[in-house]
């Protein structure tokens, strides 16, 4: 029994050194730059997105994944807690503005904005194109890292309403009456 074990704990040893570098993906130079970009956060009191963890002031202040779309479509964001819950998705959507000047023969003008949808709340907001992870940190969204404060989740909804993209339905359509 002894032997089996002792013959089994090199492999188990080497699953767990696999698993421990599967997590981090660093390099040490990597690693150097990463703590310079927090160091360089903190001392000029700036929020920055370094690999999956926006800091503000030095400080961790959320998680943002990127959820790829196709090639050439720009991508949505998963924002989430710093304990990975997801606490707002954030798609991106165009519109045409028709009253927007153009030229004869040319198309319409197109822009594009952020839907943010709150995952408790299933309140949205859409903002004019700019950084997500900037937005969250200026409008003070993320409580500690855990949860999205409540009182700035209602300023920045009522600041950034909903103008180009359709509320989804509050109720379900009732069926239409059978004739016969």
């Amino acid at each position: 029994m002894k032997k089996i074990l002792l013959l089994s704990l090199p492999v188990i040893l080497s699953v767990q050194v696999l698993r421990v570098n599967a997590q981090v993906k660093m390099t040490a130079k990597e690693m150097e730059k990463h703590e310079k970009e927090i160091q360089k956060s903190k001392e000029k009191g700036t929020s920055i997105w370094d690999w999956d963890t926006v800091y503000n002031n030095g400080i961790p202040y959320c998680i943002i994944y990127e959820v790829k779309k196709s090639p050439g479509q720009p991508h949505d964001f998963s924002i989430r807690s710093l304990t990975g819950k997801e606490l707002i998705y954030v798609h991106y959507g165009t519109y045409q503005d028709l009253t927007a000047p153009h030229q004869p023969n040319t198309p319409i003008p197109t822009y594009g904005y952020y839907l943010y949808v709150f995952d408790s709340t299933k309140q949205a907001a859409e903002v004019p194109n700019n950084r997500p992870f900037k937005e969250v940190v200026r409008n003070n969204l993320i409580d500690n890292g855990t949860a999205v404060d409540s009182a700035a989740e209602a300023k920045f909804v009522a600041r950034f309403q909903r103008r180009h993209s359709l509320p989804p339905p509050s109720a379900p359509v009732p069926a239409a009456p059978h004739t016969p």
